[in-house]
């Protein structure tokens, strides 16, 4: 029989540590199902409670599962940088932070009570500038079961009034080239079972690896 690993509640995100099989199903803004989006996720400790590698890798396409003529090219691209990433999360306290490697999409995360986490990701266009967040909140309802749930909220190209009142309202610093609209376009919500509590060997990459 297969020991259970030992993780030590008092230690932000170490709960997280394992390889897990999920699957993210996408809703839009009035809750309608739009498909469904399987992975694979890798997480394990670079140094121990300070740097923790996330790799997340997706068994289907977005592009396929959204292939409809509503969706524009930045909705499917941000999903997709959304659900597939890998990244070292520097971890300070119960905060972290790190971008991923491909897409450069930021995520910032904190710890609330032990088992509970809050991340806010955002991702850029093809031009490097930021336009889309996804909002998750990350809770364990069992020792290897861990449901995620959030909204990625569009933001609008900035309209050249806006960006005048930005500069005038500010000083120094060019004014973004995306404004928040507070719009939801989509909710995610994954579900992921820890199926191994080591990494396979292959998932394993050195710290500070360029994939």
């Amino acid at each position: 029989m297969t020991m259970q690993k030992s993780f030590n509640d008092a230690v932000p995100y170490d709960l997280m540590v394992g390889y897990w099989a999920g699957i993210a199903t996408v809703y839009d803004a009035k809750g309608v199902y739009q498909d469904s989006i399987q992975s694979r996720v890798a997480i394990y400790w670079h140094v121990p409670n300070k740097l923790l590698h996330f790799q997340q890798d997706q068994e289907d396409s977005v592009e396929n599962l959204l292939d409809d003529s509503g969706y524009n090219t930045a909705d499917v691209a941000a999903v997709r940088n959304f659900s597939q990433l890998t990244v070292d999360l520097k971890v300070t306290g119960k905060s972290c932070g790190g971008e991923d490697e491909h897409s450069g999409t930021l995520i910032d995360g904190v710890e609330t009570r032990p088992g509970i986490y809050l991340f806010h990701l955002r991702t850029k266009d093809k031009n490097g500038r930021y336009y889309a967040d996804y909002y998750n909140n990350q809770y364990f309802i069992g020792p290897n079961e861990r449901h995620i749930i959030g909204p990625y909220v569009m933001a609008a190209p900035a309209t050249a009034a806006a960006r005048r009142q930005f500069s005038a309202s500010r000083r120094g610093g060019d004014p973004p080239a995306y404004f928040p609209t507070g719009t939801v376009r989509f909710v995610i919500a994954q579900t992921f079972t820890r199926i191994s509590y080591e990494i396979p060997k292959d998932l394993r990459v050195p710290r500070g690896h360029k994939g």
